[in-house]
């Protein structure tokens, strides 16, 4: 019997639009903490979920995808996308 190999095929930043500049998460965070634009309800969650990627070397952009959609993008250092927010 043969074992069939599927390639993972893994978006990269490349693959969208971005709209604003690539930062660490260390530094997305600490922009909102000290942004007086953001409500204090919203910064909570805003920690709550992001939060979880302090320390692990991960990066936030906002982009637009294929459909014209804002969306936000979290890679790791290889700029290989872990996740997509839409906003």
């Amino acid at each position: 019997m043969f074992k069939i190999n599927k390639r993972k095929n893994e978006e990269t930043l490349k693959d969208y639009e971005l709209t604003t500049i690539t930062i660490t998460m260390e530094d997305y965070l600490r922009f909102i903490a000290t942004s007086d634009e953001i409500a204090e309800e919203d910064k909570s969650g805003i920690f709550i979920y992001s939060g979880k990627y302090l320390g692990q070397d991960k990066y936030i952009t906002r982009a637009m995808d294929n459909s014209k959609n804002r969306i936000m993008l979290i890679s790791n250092a290889d700029k290989i996308i872990v996740e997509k927010i839409n906003y």
